[in-house]
C-alpha cells in the first residue's frame, strides 16, 4: 500500500497518541493500606511517573487480592502496551472486558492491539462495539477506519473517516488517514485535499515532524508541483489548494488501468464474489465460454439482481461469434450502490437485444470499467477503450466532473460517450462525441424555483451545495437564476465540503437570515452531509433538492424527517408503471427500479439504435447528432439536441409516508 504499510508502525504511534493511553483513577475514597485497592492507586502513580515495570508490579499485587478488579487488568494492560508487551496487553484486556463487558475504552485500546498483531478483523469488531458504547468519539471511527484499510477494504473505510471528521472537523490523523485511502484509491485529488487539511492542522498544533511528513507524501503524488511547492513547504507553509490540483491534473499514467475493464474475465464488483460466478470467470478468461456461460447462469439463479454477471453470461452466450462492443464507464468500487443501477439499465438492454436477433444477426458484447468516479481514471479509460477498435461507444461517465475531464479523450479516439447521470450546464454544446440521457440542471432547477414561488409561495431560500462538484457548482448557479427569475434570492450559501461544516449551526444561519426554503445540491459523495441538514431541520423549513437526493439512503437515514422533502427527478416509476422496460426490468431484477437505471437502458438503447444505423464510431455519432434520431426509451423517445443534451422534461417527486415500503416512505410525482 503507496502510504500505509511502510508507515504502519508511525501511524499506530501516531494513533496511540491520539486515544491518550492514560490509566483510569480510582473513584475518590478512602483507601486501606496493603489491600487491593492501594496497589490500584500505586500502579496508577508509577504509570503516571512512567514506572511502567514497578506499575505492573502493583497491578499485579491488587489482582492477586481482588481477581475480579477490572481496572486493575485494564491498567495493567496498558503498562504492558508501554512496554511494547502487545501479547500480554491483549491478554489483561480481554480479562478486563470479560469482567466488564461496557468499557469502551478497553475494547478500543484492545482494537489497537490486534492492530500491531495485524489481526484487523479482530481489531475491527472491536473499534465497532466501542463506536456502539461511545458512538460520538471520533477515535474509534478512525480506529475502525485504518483497520479496514489494513484488511485491504480500502473504499469502506471512507465512511469511517467521514464520521470521524463530522465529529471532530480539527482531526489531522483522520484527514491523513483519509488521504492515504483516497490515495490507494487513486483519487489523487481528494488524496491531496486531505493532505493539505492534515498539514494545516498539524503546523497548527506546531507538530513539525507529522507536517513533514504529509508534505513528503504530497510531493511523491503531486511531483509536478515542485520546486515550487518544495519552496513553500520549506518556508513551513502549505501550497495552496490551486497550486496542486493544477499539478495534479498533469498526471502520469496510472498503472494496471486494464484489470478495471472486463467482459468476463475478471470480477470488478468485489462484493459480489461467489463460487460460481468465480468459476464463471475463471472459465471466460480460459475462452471456455460454454462453461462460462453455465456457471454464470447458476449464479443469477441464486443472486439474479446481480447485473455484472447478467452481463458476462450475454458475452459468453456470444463467445468467439461475430458481435458488436460497447463499453460502460461507471463507479463500481467507490459509488457501488449507483453503480449496480446504471449497470442494469445496460444489461437489460443487452439482455433484450441479444434475446431477439441481436443487431443485423450479430450480439452485443458489454465492457465493464471501473473508473471509481475519479476524473484523471476516466480519462485514462477513455483512451484505453478508443484502443480497442470493436467498441463503438461509451454508457458514462457518472459525474459531470469526470465527464468534462475524458471528454477529450473521447473526443480524440472519435468514441461515443452518452452519461446517463452527467448534468451540469457546462455538458452543454461539450463536444459532439458528448450526449446524455439525464436532462441538464437548468430545466431542474427551473422547476424547483417555479414550485417554490408558486406552490409554497416563498422568496428567500438558503442553498447547500458542494464547491468541489461540478454538478453541485451547477445546480446552485442554475437554481439562482431561476429562482431570480421569479422574484426570489439566496440568503445563505453553505459550502458541504467545508471542513468546519455544522449543519445545526449552518441552519440557524440561514434562519437568522430569513431563509424560507432550503434548497440541497449535494453531489453524491457529500448526500451524508446533506442528509444532517435534513435531521437538523427536523421538517421545520421545507425542502428542495436536486436529483443526487434520490438515493434510498434518504428514505434511510432521513426517516420523517425527510417527508415532504420535493425533488427534482428524471424518471420515476409510478409514471410509468405500465411500461414494458418497467414490466421487463421487475422481472429481471426483482427490486425498485431508479432514475438511473431508466436512463442508462436509454443511453443504451440510443447506442444500439445508431449502431444499427451505421456500425462505425463515425456512423454512430453521426446518428446520433441526426435531427430525426430516435430510439425506444424507459418513458418514451429518445431525442437529442445539436448541443446533445436530451430533449427532455424533469419531474417533480415528494417523499411521503408509505407504511407497506420497506422505508416506510416512497418518492411520489406531485401533479403537473
Amino acid at each position: 500500500m503507496k502510504h500505509f504499510s511502510v508507515k504502519l508502525i508511525q501511524i499506530l504511534g501516531t494513533l496511540s497518541i491520539t486515544f491518550v493511553l492514560q490509566a483510569i483513577p480510582l473513584n475518590a475514597q478512602s483507601v486501606k493500606p496493603n489491600s487491593g485497592e492501594s496497589y490500584l492507586e500505586q500502579g496508577i502513580n508509577l504509570s503516571e511517573q512512567n514506572e511502567f515495570v514497578d506499575a505492573i508490579e502493583a497491578y499485579t499485587q491488587a489482582i492477586k487480592l481482588n481477581p475480579n478488579n477490572a481496572l486493575a487488568y485494564y491498567n495493567r494492560g496498558l503498562a504492558f502496551y508501554h512496554l511494547r508487551n502487545h501479547s500480554a496487553a491483549l491478554a489483561d484486556f480481554n480479562q478486563t472486558i470479560q469482567l466488564k463487558p461496557d468499557i469502551a475504552v478497553a475494547y478500543k485500546n484492545r482494537g489497537l492491539i490486534f492492530m500491531y498483531l495485524e489481526d484487523y478483523e479482530g481489531a475491527i469488531a472491536d473499534f465497532t462495539q466501542a463506536a456502539k458504547l461511545t458512538p460520538n468519539d471520533p477515535n474509534v471511527y478512525v480506529g475502525k477506519g485504518l483497520a479496514t484499510v489494513l484488511e485491504r477494504n480500502i473504499a469502506k473505510a471512507i465512511p469511517d473517516f467521514n464520521r470521524a471528521i463530522e465529529l471532530n472537523p480539527n482531526s489531522a490523523i483522520a484527514y491523513f488517514l483519509r488521504g492515504g485511502a483516497f490515495s490507494e484509491l487513486e483519487n489523487r485529488q481528494a488524496a491531496v485535499q486531505d493532505y493539505q487539511q492534515a498539514g494545516r492542522l498539524y503546523k497548527k498544533l506546531e507538530n513539525r515532524t507529522s507536517f513533514n511528513r504529509v508534505m513528503a507524501i504530497v510531493r511523491d503524488l503531486v511531483p509536478n508541483c515542485y520546486p515550487n511547492c518544495n519552496r513553500t513547504a520549506d518556508n513551513d507553509s502549505i501550497p495552496t489548494d490551486t497550486d496542486l490540483l493544477a499539478a495534479a491534473r498533469v498526471s502520469p499514467l496510472i498503472a494496471n488501468l486494464s484489470d478495471r475493464i472486463s467482459f468476463g474475465e475478471k470480477i470488478l464488483i468485489n462484493q459480489l464474489d461467489k463460487p460460481d460466478k468465480q468459476a464463471g470467470v475463471k472459465a471466460f478468461a480460459a475462452g471456455d465460454f460454454t462453461t462460462a456461460a453455465s456457471k454464470f447462469t447458476a449464479y443469477l439463479r441464486q443472486y439474479p439482481n446481480d447485473p455484472e454477471a447478467r452481463i458476462y453470461l450475454n458475452n459468453a452466450r456470444i463467445g468467439n461469434s461475430k458481435s458488436h462492443s460497447i463499453a460502460v464507464s461507471v463507479p463500481i468500487n467507490s459509488l457501488t450502490a449507483n453503480a449496480l443501477e446504471i449497470l442494469r439499465g445496460v444489461a437489460q438492454a443487452q439482455t433484450e437485444t441479444n434475446r431477439k436477433v441481436g443487431i443485423f444477426g450479430r450480439g452485443l458484447k458489454v465492457a465493464i470499467a471501473d473508473d471509481h468516479n475519479n476524473p484523471e481514471i476516466t480519462r485514462q479509460l477513455g483512451s484505453i477503450l478508443g484502443d480497442n477498435s470493436n467498441i463503438l461507444g461509451v454508457v458514462g461517465p457518472f459525474s459531470s466532473d469526470a465527464a468534462l475531464v475524458a471528454g477529450e479523450a473521447y473526443r480524440k479516439e472519435q468514441l461515443v460517450a452518452i452519461s446517463p447521470t452527467s448534468t451540469s450546464v457546462k455538458l452543454s454544446n461539450f463536444s459532439p462525441y458528448f450526449f446524455r440521457t439525464a436532462p441538464n440542471d437548468t430545466i431542474a432547477a427551473q422547476a424547483l424555483a417555479n414550485y417554490a414561488v408558486d406552490r409554497l409561495q416563498v422568496k428567500k431560500a438558503a442553498v447547500f451545495f458542494n464547491s468541489k462538484s461540478g454538478y453541485s457548482e451547477s445546480l446552485k448557479t442554475e437554481f439562482l437564476a431561476a429562482f431570480s427569475q421569479r422574484g426570489g434570492s439566496i440568503v445563505t450559501a453553505i459550502d458541504l465540503s467545508n471542513p468546519n461544516f455544522n449543519a445545526t449551526k449552518s441552519l440557524a444561519i440561514a434562519r437568522q437570515n430569513g431563509a424560507e426554503v432550503i434548497m440541497l445540491a449535494p453531489n453524491t459523495p457529500m448526500l451524508d452531509k446533506a442528509l444532517e441538514v435534513v435531521n437538523a431541520n427536523r421538517q421545520k423549513l421545507p425542502i428542495l433538492a436536486g436529483d443526487a437526493v434520490l438515493q434510498t439512503k434518504t428514505r434511510a437515514i432521513g426517516g420523517k424527517n425527510a417527508l415532504g422533502m420535493v425533488i427534482a427527478s428524471p424518471w420515476n416509476s409510478l409514471d410509468n408503471s405500465q411500461s414494458d422496460f418497467l414490466r421487463n426490468a421487475r422481472s429481471l431484477w426483482g427490486k425498485e427500479i431508479t432514475w438511473r437505471t431508466a436512463l442508462a437502458y436509454d443511453a443504451t438503447q440510443a447506442l444500439i439504435t445508431a449502431t444499427e444505423n451505421n456500425s462505425t464510431r463515425i456512423g454512430v455519432k453521426q446518428a446520433l447528432s441526426a435531427l430525426d434520431f430516435s430510439a425506444n426509451g424507459a418513458s418514451g423517445k429518445v431525442k437529442f439536441l445539436p448541443s446533445g443534451d436530451r430533449i427532455a422534461d424533469v419531474e417533480l417527486v415528494k417523499l411521503v409516508s408509505s407504511p407497506r415500503n420497506q422505508y416506510g416512505s416512497n418518492f411520489v410525482p406531485l401533479p403537473r
